[in-house]
């Protein structure tokens, strides 16, 4: 294995990386906000 497929491979796996973060912190805000629509429903 050469240095520039190590260097391509890493780079694919720090995209899906950054994909599967901002996808994680997407539903972390998803998640969260639904929590508080219920719990200041639930509030009233």
């Amino acid at each position: 294995m050469n240095t520039f497929s190590f260097i391509r491979l890493f780079w694919e796996l720090k995209k899906t990386n950054l994909k599967f973060l901002k996808g994680l912190i997407i539903n972390i805000k998803c998640i969260s906000h639904a929590f508080w629509l219920s719990f200041s429903v639930f509030l009233n």
